[in-house]
């Protein structure tokens, strides 16, 4: 009877259960609280979720009838509503209806929002889930921005909730999908900014255990995107790598179903990073272990990938080790690639790749023809409407038909190298120059696009080893046309397109906003990523070949609508500012010829570039035709500059290095009478870590060698300062000193050696030189001085004064030149980094860095070093007079009082520093010999616009003599004409 009894018990809860799934709830009554009402419809409407019998439109309209009732009982304004109302909005997103369950994702959240003004914060984390909903939906749609706004809504009142450290797992989600949605719009900043918050937020104690393998599954994710990033985009590989082994650790301990496609991303930037570092068996194994992961269960999209970098891997190893079955391996894995693309169901990108990557294979194989043609075909995948009738044809540069800019660059690069090689027995290099010349004007055309500078840093990694490509062929065509101009001319343009883009665009944007409205270049610049966001979209749809022409419709009017604003936004920034064009989105880089004319009759200007296999020297003078020079690159010129640079630190005599670097460097210029007494340089690659002033220019060796006499280095033969780049420079000459305040000191007392963030540092106390520096530019001028000084302090006197001066400790970093920083205090917050400097508008004629190493940093290909230095021309600095390694103190405060002794002759900064040098070296008397090392005295070096800061302060004599003179001869020839009549 018992076991009766049970047995239709558990048939009734059964059934009970069953009914609770399909039948609707009871209808709440006149007593029934809210609350109660509210648990039995999370119960009720968990069940209807869990029904796989029910659609999610029956679902839907069942949730339509609940909403019904509990407005009918309690109002449209309670929780119960919300929670609802919100419901209604999951079942239409899986009903893949976004509109409409963003309206009511919508009505929820601002019920909740309403009732959290009265109850407290209790409704935060259902309000959050609301904004990360929307944005989710947004992103179905394809409206990023729209999604970008609710996720940031979402993350505002994330940081404004005091139990946000309660809801990791929300937390995480909602910047992880902040920071990729930065990353599909092309906002790189941004993306690694919110990946690192995503992967930053910390574990609560209290999770379940499922719990917990979500929150390392969600940090996992957020450190693989961030390391993809700057493997693949920004080449920051060290770094790339140490997050994808934190990522690793961290799979291991999330859901075991999800392990094996976390693992394959990982393995898979692994691969890119290991490959990139030219460490190549790393790099096959890692994509071997992606491909293996990717096969069970298939996803073909990513094997694409594997196959296409795995081929690339092997092509460079055969590159390297001319061994013919990675040549072979390479085309296997290609054609692999190819073929997943050609027999898939379902559209795939990356064809563009695999064909680029053929091409290459061709070319090795010795078939240029072939390879052109592969490259045709690849950029017909990135270019639809590119359909070529000769082989040297290229498509026409219109924004809206190209998917892959960045892809295209590559391959008409690869193009114009191939046809230099096929073409060079018929003379025909001009086509090639003519293919690179387009390269040229697709990378203005992504510079106009590429606004945020670790996007712009993307761009600069790639084009440097392409622009290389483009100068040889130039040096060709000069050297086989006799030396004709325009190909030194066409040359030196794309050395100065190569370098230094970053620091450029943000000069001419400091000097385009200053008559800015707060915020219109900021709306500029969201308009014009979301216009270039659609245009990749439509472009993609094209490519796809998939006849959907609702959603290309959709897509056009999306991009009509974003060119409408952006033309309007446009509009009204010429209006407010009619500079702003020319300054903001002119690309344009001065010609040899031009920067001639701006020098001084004894002035040279140098630029060197620095490739692979050669240096290529652009040489202007005043009164002379430009120079283009070629020096091979047969020596070991990195090994050399790092010897020198030791050698300095140990303060050997064995200077033979700096010697041989001006053999090769300087001499043959010098042997061609290209140089005067007045260099301005422009440095690459590690160039850039050189003071030019201490290399010999003989070199007796280091037996009998006297420091105190030896007057043969370049200090004692010229003048020399530094520039970025010969347009950068001209940027640099026409900034004006627009501080009101004249002069800013600050120097902090350091009384004991000390340590600050891991580092140690020496005592140091500025205070009566800085005191008497001071006191030479009038009341207008400040002092900050002590123990205490903060950052916080410097940025907000800083943009008012019209010369800067930091005495005090500074620490290069060479890894991540951005966290270089300079000391102004122990205390917390008393670090001033070098990103800081890019958050400031300073209007100084002139910055000098009394620190340890403000010019040296970390070196970027084609950027240059990413130093403090570097930071204050980016702030707006005319000039910067940093240090190249840790300066001696005593030595450095006799420099810098002799330094400003000159200034206010009214000397130009360069001649004002190179006579402080040269008096310091003759006043040493000869038991201070060892103190005319260069270790001492050459750390500084003059960078940026070299005008004087002012005319000497005695009274105009010559001027007015002159006038004296001339109304002298006026009356004698008007008494004389007098006199006649």
């Amino acid at each position: 009877m018992r076991l009766i009894i049970s047995t239709v018990v558990l048939f009734c809860l059964l059934s009970a259960g069953i009914a609770g799934q399909s039948t609707p709830v009871a209808k709440p009554g006149p007593e029934t609280p809210e609350a109660e009402w509210l648990g039995r419809l999370e119960k009720h409407i968990g069940a209807l979720f869990d029904d796989l019998s029910l659609s999610w439109g029956e679902i839907g309209e069942k949730l339509a009838h609940l909403e019904q009732l509990t407005a009918e009982r309690y109002g449209c304004a309670g929780m119960s509503c919300a929670f609802v109302i919100h419901k209604s909005g999951v079942a239409r997103a899986n009903d893949k209806d976004y509109p409409g369950a963003i309206g009511k994702y919508r009505e929820a959240f601002q019920i909740r929002v309403q009732l959290a003004d009265s109850q407290g914060e209790g409704l935060m984390p259902d309000i959050i889930q609301g904004c990360n909903n929307i944005g989710n939906c947004y992103l179905k749609m394809e409206e990023p921005y729209l999604a970008l706004e609710w996720l940031l809504k979402g993350l505002d009142y994330t940081n404004n909730y005091t139990g946000r450290d309660n809801m990791p797992l929300l937390r995480q989600d909602i910047t992880f999908l902040a920071a990729r949605t930065y990353g599909d719009i092309g906002d790189l900043d941004n993306a690694l900014k919110y990946y690192e918050v995503s992967e930053g937020i910390a574990l609560p104690p209290g999770l379940s255990e499922e719990e917990k393998k979500q929150y390392y599954e969600r940090k996992a994710r957020a450190l693989t995107a961030r390391a993809g990033i700057l493997a693949n985009r920004l080449g920051r590989m060290e770094q790339a790598i140490n997050h994808l082994g934190k990522a690793e650790g961290l799979v291991e301990r999330g859901r075991r179903e999800k392990t094996g496609r976390q693992k394959a991303s990982i393995y898979h930037n692994l691969g890119i990073a290991y490959e990139k570092q030219g460490e190549w068996d790393k790099a096959i194994a890692a994509y071997q272990e992606s491909i293996s992961r990717n096969e069970t269960p298939v996803l073909p999209q990513a094997l694409v990938f594997d196959y296409n970098n795995l081929g690339v891997t092997y092509k460079k190893m055969w590159e390297e080790k001319k061994d013919r079955k990675y040549l072979l391996l390479a085309k296997q894995n290609l054609q692999r690639a190819h073929s997943l693309i050609e027999t898939s169901s379902k559209p795939l990108n990356g064809l563009d790749l695999v064909y680029d990557n053929l091409g290459d294979i061709a070319c090795l194989e010795g078939n240029p023809g072939e390879a052109i043609k592969l490259y045709n075909q690849a950029m017909q995948e990135i270019v639809p409407s590119f359909t070529p009738r000769k082989p040297e044809d290229n498509p026409e540069l219109v924004r809206e038909n190209i998917v892959d800019k960045t892809g295209l660059l590559i391959t008409l690069a690869s193009k114009a190298r191939v046809q230099a090689e096929e073409y060079l027995p018929e003379g025909k290099l001009e086509l090639a120059l003519r293919t690179y010349k387009k390269m040229d004007t697709l990378i203005d055309m992504i510079r106009f696009e590429f606004q945020p500078d670790a996007s712009k840093e993307s761009l600069v990694e790639k084009v440097k080893p392409l622009y290389e490509q483009a100068i040889a062929l130039c040096w060709r065509l000069y050297d086989a046309s006799g030396g004709s101009q325009k190909y030194a001319e066409q040359a030196f343009a794309f050395s100065e397109k190569s370098r230094s883009i970053i620091l450029l665009d943000a000069v001419r944007r400091l000097r385009a906003n200053f008559e800015l409205p707060e915020g219109l270049a900021k709306s500029e610049q969201d308009l014009n990523l979301r216009v270039n966001y659609y245009e990749k979209q439509l472009a993609l749809l094209r490519q796809s070949g998939k006849e959907d022409s609702a959603r290309k419709a959709e897509l056009t009017n999306k991009l009509l609508e974003s060119r409408r604003l952006y033309d309007s936004k446009l509009k009204e920034i010429r209006e407010a500012d009619s500079n702003y064009f020319h300054l903001k989105f002119n690309h344009e880089t001065l010609s040899l010829r031009e920067f001639s004319k701006q020098l001084g009759r004894r002035q040279t200007f140098l630029e060197y570039f620095v490739g692979d296999s050669a240096v290529f020297v652009f040489v202007a003078n005043r009164n002379k035709a430009p120079g283009f020079v070629r020096i091979g690159l047969d020596f070991p010129l990195r090994a050399w500059v790092e010897e020198l640079n030791l050698k300095l630190r140990q303060q050997s005599l064995d200077l033979e290095p700096g010697y041989k670097i001006y053999e090769k460097l300087l001499a043959p210029l010098e042997h061609r009478k290209l140089l005067a007494g007045e260099l301005i340089l422009v440095p690459d690659d590690v160039l850039g870590y050189v003071s030019f002033d201490m290399l010999p220019s003989s070199w007796p060796g280091t037996g009998g060698f006297s420091l105190r006499t030896f007057e043969d280095y370049l200090l004692y033969q010229y003048q020399i300062s530094y520039l970025y780049s010969a347009t950068l420079g001209k940027e640099s000459f026409s900034l004006k000193a627009r501080g009101e305040m004249a002069f800013l000191g600050v120097a902090p007392s350091f009384e004991r050696n000390f340590k600050v963030a891991g580092y140690a540092f020496e005592a140091l106390d500025w205070g009566s030189i800085m005191e008497d520096i001071k006191s030479r530019h009038g009341q207008n001028s400040k002092l900050l001085f002590g123990k205490k000084i903060a950052a916080d302090s410097f940025s907000h006197y800083a943009p008012h004064y019209r010369i800067l001066h930091l005495a005090t400790h500074a620490l290069a970093n060479d890894s991540l030149g951005n966290l270089s920083f300079i000391l102004l205090s122990e205390e917390e917050g008393g670090l001033l980094y070098a990103k800081d400097l890019y958050r400031l508008k300073l209007n100084a004629d002139m910055a000098v860095l009394t620190t340890c190493q403000g010019a040296a940093g970390e070196l970027r290909k084609g950027e240059g070093i990413i130093s403090l230095a570097r930071g204050f021309f980016y702030a707006g600095c005319a000039s910067v007079i940093p240090t190249l390694w840790t300066a001696r103190e005593d030595v450095s405060k006799e420099l810098m009082t002799r330094f400003y002794e000159y200034l206010d002759q009214g000397k130009t900064k360069d001649k004002a520093l190179r006579q402080a040098k040269l008096d310091y070296l003759e006043q040493l008397k000869p038991e201070s010999g060892h103190l005319a090392h260069p270790y001492y005295w050459a750390a500084f070096v003059p960078m940026g616009n070299m005008a004087s800061l002012s005319q000497p302060c005695s009274f105009p004599w010559r001027w007015l003599l002159v006038v004296l003179a001339a109304a002298a001869l006026a009356c004698w020839l008007f008494r004389r004409r007098f006199r006649s009549a």
